[in-house]
């Protein structure tokens, strides 16, 4: 009897051995069948300035110019993050930088506009204005544009640095400028609860039309697509506009502020931020809501658009890529601050500045792992049944 019994623990022991190796063979070879592609953003460099940074990058013959609430203006190799020179003004550069012919054009909030030699950094020529820059320069026939907070909108020529014209609005000047049909696009806040956006002469500076919102229109260079206007403001609302009379097509009301951005327009979507937190795609036609993806903060940075995936900044600290057609994440890159910065793409590689002051380069692409697959938990509970029922009999017999 005892020998019986010890070759029957010893059969259901082997057995139980058995089951084991062919669940964990089984879990095996799954896991290497479901081997999957994912695809995420890696750290390529960081560059540490001294301040913040909101100004959204340029790039120009593989050198990235930028800058920082530190006063400066930066240009940093594209390859390996190394800086080449630094500018110094005397104050904190909101502004963002546009390049052209070599030479790159920046506003500061010490009232000064600065033309500066994109090869070394040293200065060309300076403009005065009455009060601080935070709007980003717009190049355009030999003209630069831009506003200021002493209420005015300047047209520069660009290679002297000479007044072309400059028209006054009792709003200060916060958004960036926009051109199309001959005219600049450009937003204006009172300082209290009103806002506009101004179309103007591009050659005289006349004003042509003038839309009012409720609120803060300090959108980076509103956007402008077969002959609409899209913007937002401080009101809450998305508006889309006719860009040769300025009558009102839609709008649209998010739960927060849509300003410090712009939105961006593609394959027939409006994609624009919110302080709600949330990123929205709205029909360009009509304003009707897609998709929301909401951000853990809030979203003033402007989407940068490239093969159906949608880039965007957030104060969650993180900088997001979005499926455009579904709003769908397709991964997070975390910095040390918040992402007010606009984020550019250049040659397979991803540059924006954030609230921790590093201007980051980020590398896209995709890599293998392990998917859980929906078998392995089938293949576990058979294993476990059968094991129950080999020992039951076992039992039995004794």
């Amino acid at each position: 009897m005892l020998l019986r019994n010890l070759k029957r623990s010893s059969l259901a022991i082997i057995l139980l051995c058995i089951l084991v190796i062919v669940v964990f063979s089984a879990a095996s070879i799954l896991d290497i069948s479901n081997l999957v592609e994912v695809e995420g953003a890696y750290l390529r460099w960081k560059y540490m300035t001294g301040g913040n940074v909101v100004s959204s990058p340029a790039i120009c013959n593989d050198v990235l110019y930028v800058g920082s609430f530190d006063s400066k203006l930066y240009a940093l190799n594209t390859s390996n993050g190394e800086k080449i020179w630094e500018f110094k003004t005397n104050h904190y550069i909101f502004s963002s930088p546009t390049v052209w012919e070599g030479i790159v054009y920046v506003g500061s909030m010490d009232a000064i506009f600065y033309a500066v030699n994109a090869t070394d950094g040293t200065e060309l020529w300076k403009f005065l204005a009455g009060s601080g820059i935070e709007s980003s320069p717009l190049v355009q026939e030999d003209l630069v544009y831009f506003g200021a907070l002493d209420h005015n909108v300047y047209a520069l020529n660009a290679s002297t640095g000479s007044l072309k014209w400059q028209y006054y609005t009792d709003p200060f000047v916060t958004g960036s400028p926009s051109a199309y049909g001959g005219m600049v696009y450009i937003g204006s806040y009172d300082g209290h609860s009103h806002g506009c956006l101004l179309a103007l002469n591009a050659s005289t500076g006349e004003l042509v039309w003038k839309f009012d919102t409720s609120g803060e229109v300090g959108t980076l260079h509103p956007e402008v697509y077969e002959g609409t206007v899209y913007f937002g403001s401080w009101d809450n609302n998305t508006y889309a506009v006719n860009a040769k009379t300025g009558e009102k097509i839609w709008n649209y009301t998010t739960g927060g502020h849509v300003t410090g951005l712009a939105p961006r327009v593609y394959d027939g979507v409006v994609y624009v931020g919110s302080c709600d937190f949330g990123v929205y795609a709205l029909n360009a036609s009509r304003g009707d809501k897609i998709w929301l993806y909401e951000t853990g903060g809030r979203v003033q940075s402007t989407p940068c658009i490239c093969n159906g995936t949608i880039y965007i900044g957030s104060d969650d600290s993180n900088l997001y890529a979005l499926d455009a057609a579904t709003g769908m994440k397709c991964w997070n890159f975390t910095t040390g601050g918040g992402v007010d910065s606009s984020p550019l793409l250049d040659n397979g590689a991803i540059y924006v500045g954030s609230g921790d002051g590093y201007v980051y380069a980020l590398e896209v692409r995709r890599k293998l792992i392990n998917a859980p697959s929906q078998l392995l938990p089938l293949f576990v509970f058979v294993a476990f049944v059968f094991c129950v029922v080999v020992i039951w009999i076992l039992v039995r017999r004794d």
